[in-house]
């Protein structure tokens, strides 16, 4: 049996599915910002309908269309929520915003479903919190949601373990909006590529921060 093959060229267009991680990423800092922020083509996902709402009770403005969110931030001055933030079942949206919820001198008071409530732990965070002059708790005293956060968030060091990312790109995060410098100590390292995909974003948005 013979086979002849001969060179060919491929074309066409490729859409590339849109990043859970990113669109996140991308709903909060847009919180942050002063002015409208446009997020095309984010996931649609339960994770970023929760981040959405989330925001929201900060006081930014959302408009879902088709291909794109058009958010209004509230430039960097979060109001107190009006509600219990719910995060569902996502650990980014109890994480990042459990760390923002630090900037106000307000009570704020986050949950979720039974996986975020019992499998979900946040003791890590509320401890640097902590660290950093915060009104930080587990409402039931066992590191697990629901969580209740009162801020300001002070200036001074932290340490945390970081096995896991998000209370370390949370707290990052966090720290970019805060008044004054923090230091952030990791121990135990983990999911170092997440860590890079939030310093990617201070990056993107002229955030200074120094890495080592």
């Amino acid at each position: 049996m013979k086979f002849i093959v001969k060179p060919s060229r491929i074309s066409g267009d490729l859409t590339i599915p849109p990043s859970k991680s990113h669109t996140l990423r991308a709903i909060l800092f847009a919180l942050m910002g002063e002015g409208k922020t446009i997020i095309h083509q984010p996931l649609q996902s339960p994770d970023a309908t929760a981040m959405i709402e989330a925001i929201k009770l900060f006081g930014a403005h959302v408009e879902m269309l088709p291909d794109r969110l058009e958010i209004t931030g509230v430039g960097s001055q979060i109001i107190p929520t009006k509600d219990v933030i719910h995060a569902g079942n996502s650990g980014q949206v109890l994480r990042f915003m459990g760390a923002l919820a630090a900037l106000t001198p307000s009570y704020t008071v986050i949950t979720g479903d039974h996986s975020i409530r019992h499998n979900r732990p946040v003791k890590p965070l509320l401890s640097a919190l902590s660290q950093l002059g915060v009104f930080a708790k587990s409402m039931r005293l066992d590191g697990y949601a629901p969580i209740i956060i009162k801020g300001p968030m002070c200036e001074g060091a932290a340490q945390l373990n970081g096995q896991d990312s998000q209370p370390v790109s949370g707290l990052i995060i966090a720290s970019a909006f805060a008044k004054h410098k923090t230091e952030i100590s990791v121990k135990n390292p983990g999911e170092k590529p997440w860590i890079d995909l939030t310093l990617h974003w201070l990056d993107f948005l002229g955030i200074q921060y120094k890495n080592e």
